[in-house]
């Protein structure tokens, strides 16, 4: 499981110390390039310890959710194989 970015939205580029002309065109096509480049982007990704410790008690990661306290990670009980 990860959390990877979604909807990126950047509102910024600044190339301090650039020359006039690069800084004005990172200015107009930074926040573009910035958004292509972050979208979909792995912010965090689960270790294979907690993974298996996840396995060990039988859960699942069920929605991850990130608000204004931080990142909430919904355990969710493994699903059982359906009987034979």
């Amino acid at each position: 499981a990860s959390v990877r970015a979604e909807g990126v939205q950047v509102q910024e580029v600044r190339l301090d110390g650039a020359p006039a002309a690069l800084a004005e065109m990172f200015r107009a096509y930074g926040p573009y390039m910035a958004e292509k480049m972050l979208e979909d982007w792995a912010l965090y990704t689960l270790t294979d310890a907690q993974r298996e410790q996840l396995r060990t008690l039988d859960l699942t990661v069920g929605a991850l959710t990130i608000g204004a306290d931080g990142l909430h990670v919904a355990l969710l009980p493994r699903a059982l194989p359906p009987a034979a």
